[in-house]
């Protein structure tokens, strides 16, 4: 039987945090109705699907040094830091947004229209 060290405690509590995370928002708020919510969730995707093979190793003993997990890996990693960047990107539209007027004040008529009476 493997020892867990803090190392290996600290893979499976930050993937079983994510999942639960992930789980526990999706039960309490429509997430996938509001980019925010879509970003926050797809972060916390990218990164169980970055440790899933770290946990199938030191839960299962799966071997994970084979060229198939290595590019896995490394497409996981890369989607955690593309997710990370379009968070960004979600994060200053909505604000930027939320700062915009909701109705832009109408311009004032040079002249007023004379009606007969």
């Amino acid at each position: 039987m493997a020892v867990l060290t803090f190392d290996k405690v600290a893979v499976l509590c930050a993937f079983f945090a994510s999942i639960v995370f992930m789980t526990g928002y999706t039960i309490l708020a429509p997430w996938w109705r509001h980019p925010v919510g879509r970003a926050i969730v797809s972060l916390d995707f990218a990164l169980s699907a970055a440790l899933t093979p770290s946990v199938l190793r030191l839960l299962f003993g799966v071997n994970i040094q084979t060229l198939w997990f290595a590019w896995y890996y490394g497409l996981a990693l890369l989607s955690v830091a593309a997710i990370t960047l379009w968070r960004l990107w979600v994060i200053f539209a909505v604000q930027r947004d939320a700062l915009a007027p909701r109705h832009p004040p109408q311009p004032e008529p040079r002249y007023r229209r004379r009606t007969r009476r």
